[in-house]
């Protein structure tokens, strides 16, 4: 059944690595992760695919991907199919224990990525997540950038998650910053909460 479903939704995606940053908070527990392992059921994602958690917090890799399962148990859609679906895609999880505004941090990352690479053939698109709490958004950016991260302008991307700025004028600032970075089209803004209520509001 797992398999049959995989293979009538296998779309082609290009080899992709999803760095997430605030990998141990409740945003990663409770929406990403589950989100992620539901389209690995569904076959939507690519063969190549990795996620590397990032978190000050003092994990390893099998202590993200216990805490990653607990939540996919809890959240996920396709959770009765856990233990047939899980081993593939806990194989895809990998964790990294670090600070935000260490240069370490991002020598280390860069290493993993072309690690990824080299071990899997392929040149992978980079999605680096920024699910933290907003004043570390700017921060990280200036790191990935110093560490030229972001600069194939086709295959790197920044995704923004939560409040973008606290009001109009802080959001232009972090707009401004972030576009010293990287330009316009590498940077996608999500605010599941703004999108909730004028999807409510137009219902």
């Amino acid at each position: 059944m797992l398999k049959r479903m995989m293979d009538i939704h296998k779309i082609t995606v290009p080899a992709s690595v999803l760095t997430i940053f605030g990998a141990g908070g409740d945003l990663t527990w409770r929406k990403l992760i589950p989100a992620l392992y539901d389209l690995h059921v569904g076959g939507f994602l690519p063969g190549d695919f990795a996620i590397i958690g990032v978190d000050i917090k003092d994990m390893n890799v099998a202590d993200f991907r216990e805490h990653a399962l607990d939540g996919v148990k809890t959240f996920a859609r396709f959770k009765k199919q856990v233990d047939e679906a899980w081993p593939a895609f806990e194989s895809r999880l990998d964790y990294l224990a670090a600070d935000f505004d260490a240069q370490k941090t991002y020598k280390d990352l860069g290493a993993k990525l072309k690690a990824f690479d080299k071990d899997n053939d392929v040149k992978a698109d980079h999605i680096f997540y920024m699910a933290t709490a907003p004043r570390f958004v700017e921060l990280v950016a200036s790191h990935l950038a110093e560490d030229r991260l972001l600069t194939d302008h086709v295959r790197s991307r920044i995704v923004v998650e939560k409040p973008f700025g606290s009001n109009l004028e802080t959001a232009k600032e972090l707009n401004d910053r972030l576009r010293k970075f990287c330009p316009e089209d590498q940077i996608y803004r999500i605010d599941h909460y703004l999108g909730k209520e004028t999807v409510q509001n137009i219902l």
